[in-house]
């Protein structure tokens, strides 16, 4: 935060040499233009003022003013004398005529060239103004339109993280914007001031920095930036190559440099740069409580974008066009030559940004480890992927393609690395880039939350006017029924209109060359693997939601998603030869699990208190779950020598060492004990389970009595043999408020006793390493080396005993 908080300090003040704020700064410079004749002195309305400069972006295609054109010059209309606004004298010609992509410009005077930036945001602000109008109301309709609209995989109605889940994206309506905005920068890159002057002129002469930093010119630059991928920016080459000249040109200029490495305030309650200059509004107008990242940040993702589309494409005319590929775009449209100037355009940028002052650096550094990771890996590149691969028989015969269908997928895997929604990951193979993996993490607020799901997806010959091939093929979890979503079949097959799997709505089917990967995924993120109901997911049952057993069903999915989702990836994890168990995601699950796995052991204990039967798990009492009574006994049942705990099972595999760090520990000690425990865990929860081609884990049959005391008791044996450990033990008050304090500050949900909310406490902390160094934590409690129970102790223990966690 500290930066951020810098940068919001240095903007709120935002003061020159004499002590103006920004309003005022803004008012005295408006105060230095000339808007009367200099002979009879009548006054100029701003329509008269602005008559220069609208003819520019009304028809840019067919206006084109003379090589003399002054914006700054006006005729009287009472006594036909010409002023010029900047100076209030009489115009003259400049020796240096100023020539841009849409026409040549002469400034009189330097506060010709001040007016002339002032008229043109002022134009650009307004019309921002009309548009925003425009989009509220259009955002009123589509909200009425999307509450009519129901149902999960076959019809709209659903969305997640303001993605929409219609097959076809909205009808584009940007090009008259896109022409204003081209016009806008082009025309503005003639009233920047001279590079070499900007480097001689005095620091604090900053009115053209001012006016930028102002107007909503930098906001609506930053979101074409940000929310663009190569697709889109190949589409509007025009204006995104006015854009990169003019964030060239700034990059150049001493004075103006500044805009493109701080942070945006929100200038949503900014009234335009012209009410501002004039005093309609004196404070208020910027939010600095709310930064967003910088152009440079921002343009971090558009380069990310064209470095993977380029490896692409290289890839591809390697293997197919004999390393060069046969252009047939129009001048300007080329894609490869946009993500080449992208490219170039953003290292010189980096260069530059290393020697700015840090209050203007970006948020980047400020984001949570698992969020920052997450970001970085959304797409991977591993031929990991053509392993135990569904659709390998169907790729593998398909040996050519054409250069639009792999120009296509690379646009969208480009796109796909910065636009992926949070929980979405897609593993692409090095070597072919039309075979993928995806991972998907269960939404918060469905009984999917937490687990990892991941499927096969292949792109057919003739995509993208046929939708891809996709197979659900978590392991395990055919077993048994029922099925873990009704749009995710026995077998594997994903039900969804976009897939054309499922007879919907022909808006809602596949649209050729608009709808994309992304919106395949989003769906199943959104209307599956986030549905709070999944019963609700059959078409039969839509609004069967009082029906008990859509409560039933959902408890059932519950105990699924630990076991297969949850509990199913740790197995592989724990045991031997983890990376190529969870091969491809390896990488991804190590992480997740490092940064999330508190998070994911409170979700499973809160529905546990809802849902016994984690608790008290049998496989053949789940399948039958329908007939038996589902609310919570009073007492806590006794586990059966045939029903395991998962909830507890979960705990314990998340606090065992692999064998990386058992053996990195102590050489000298035999994994063989930890095989053994992993190896009867496996046989419980696999037994008559589906495997995934050639991806099985867990093989022969032992008895599934003793499964949760061997774990116990060996993971108990493993833990004695270490001679000390150093652990977290809560040392702050002992009332109800003050332990109460303690989880509330280190985000632990609390017992109904104080002994017992301690005792979970020191548990929660001591699962996290990283929690457990925090100032929080040592601010209520302190780290102590303890030596730990001998062997001869944890042998003693009872049976009964075996089945708590250490």
């Amino acid at each position: 935060m500290g930066a951020q908080n810098s940068t919001a300090n240095r903007l709120a003040s935002s003061k020159d040499k004499t002590g103006l704020s920004r309003s005022e700064q803004l008012h005295a410079l408006y105060s230095k233009f000339h808007f009367e004749c200099r002979s009879c002195h009548t006054l100029f309305t701003y329509n008269e003022v602005s008559s220069n400069v609208w003819p520019w972006f009304v028809s840019p295609g067919i206006f084109r003013p003379d090589v003399q054109s002054q914006i700054s010059k006006l005729r009287c209309k009472v006594c036909t004398t010409s002023t010029c606004l900047g100076c209030g004298e009489r115009p003259t010609l400049n020796k240096t005529t100023v020539v841009t992509s849409i026409g040549s410009l002469n400034h009189c005077c330097e506060g010709a060239r001040l007016l002339g930036i002032w008229l043109i945001l002022c134009h650009f602000d307004q019309k921002e103004l009309e548009l925003r109008v425009a989009s509220n109301n259009s955002k009123k309709q589509d909200e009425a339109n999307l509450s009519k609209d129901s149902g999960v995989g076959y019809e709209a109605g659903y969305a997640s993280a303001g993605y929409k889940t219609s097959a076809a994206p909205p009808a584009p309506t940007h090009e008259h914007s896109d022409s204003l905005i081209a016009s806008v920068l082009a025309l503005l890159e003639g009233f920047l001031p001279d590079v070499e002057l900007a480097s001689a002129s005095p620091a604090e002469d900053l009115n053209e920095l001012l006016l930028f930093q102002t107007s909503f010119l930098m906001d609506r630059i930053c979101a074409l930036i940000r929310n663009d991928s190569i697709k889109e920016i190949t589409e509007r080459s025009t204006l995104y190559h006015s854009l990169f000249s003019f964030v060239e040109s700034i990059a150049e200029n001493p004075k103006l440099i500044q805009l493109l490495f701080e942070q945006q305030p929100n200038r949503k309650k900014s009234p335009g740069l012209r009410a501002l200059s004039i005093g309609e509004m004196k404070q208020g107008f910027h939010d600095l409580r709310d930064l967003s990242p910088s152009l440079y940040t921002c343009f971090s993702n558009t380069y990310r974008q064209a470095k993977v589309f380029l490896e692409l494409t290289e890839k591809d005319a390697e293997a197919n066009y004999q390393g060069k590929r046969p252009s047939s775009h129009p001048k300007g449209q080329d894609p490869i030559d946009i993500c080449n100037r992208i490219i170039k355009l953003y290292c010189s940028l980096e260069a530059q940004c290393e020697s700015l002052d840090n209050s203007i650096r970006s948020m980047e550094g400020f984001k949570n480890p698992w969020t920052k990771f997450a970001e970085e890996n959304r797409v991977t590149f591993t031929d990991e992927v053509l392993e135990n691969h569904r659709f390998a028989k169907m790729f593998r015969s398909l040996t050519s393609t054409t250069k639009d269908r792999m120009l296509a997928i690379g646009k969208e895997i480009s796109n796909m690395t910065t636009s992926l929604p949070d929980g979405v990951f897609v593993k692409v193979a090095e070597s072919r880039s039309d075979v993928m993996k995806v991972l998907i993490i269960g939404v918060e607020g469905s009984p999917y939350a937490g687990g990892l799901f991941n499927f096969d997806m292949v792109l057919p010959s003739n995509y993208p006017h046929s939708p891809p091939k996709i197979a659900f093929v978590l392991q395990g979890v055919d077993s048994e029924s029922p099925a873990m979503n009704p749009n995710l079949h026995h077998g594997g097959d994903v039900c969804l209109s976009i897939l054309n799997t499922w007879p919907g709505d022909p808006s809602q089917m596949w649209q050729p060359n608009q709808s994309t990967i992304l919106a395949v995924l989003v769906s199943i993120q959104a209307m599956i693997l986030g549905a709070p109901l999944p019963w609700l997911n059959e078409p039969s049952f839509t609004d069967d939601d009082e029906n008990p057993q859509a409560f039933q069903h959902k408890m059932q999915i519950q105990i699924k998603t630990v076991r297969h989702a949850m509990i199913g990836w740790l197995i592989k994890m724990k045991g031997p030869n983890p990376k190529s168990n969870a091969s491809p995601w390896f990488d991804i699950i190590e992480k997740y699990w490092e940064y999330n796995s508190q998070k994911v052991i409170d979700t499973v204990e809160e529905w546990a208190v809802e849902n016994p039967w984690l608790n008290d798990y049998n496989k053949s009492q789940i399948t039958m779950m329908g007939f038996l009574p589902t609310e919570p006994p009073q007492e806590r049942v006794p586990i059966m020598k045939t029903s395991v705990d998962l909830v507890q099972r979960l705990q314990q595999l998340l606090l065992m060492a692999t064998d990386e760090e058992e053996n990195s520990s102590d050489h000298n000690k035999s994994v063989s004990s930890d095989d053994s425990a992993l190896s009867t865990i496996e046989e419980l929860d696999e037994s008559g389970s589906n495997k995934e081609n050639n991806g099985g884990v867990g093989k022969g049959k032992r008895k599934a009595d003793d499964d949760i005391s061997k774990v116990s008791k060996k993971h108990k044996a493993k833990e004695s043999k270490r001679q000390k450990t150093v652990k977290w033990v809560y040392t702050s008050g002992q009332t109800r408020k003050d332990v109460r304090a303690a989880c509330e500050a280190l985000n632990i949900k609390p017992s109904r006793g104080i002994d017992d909310t301690i005792r979970r406490l020191q548990e929660r902390v001591n699962i996290d390493t990283e929690k457990m160094h925090s100032e929080v934590a040592l601010k209520y409690g302190k780290l102590v080396s303890s030596s730990l129970e001998s062997d001869e102790d944890d042998d003693d223990d009872s049976a009964d005993d075996a089945d708590i966690l250490p």
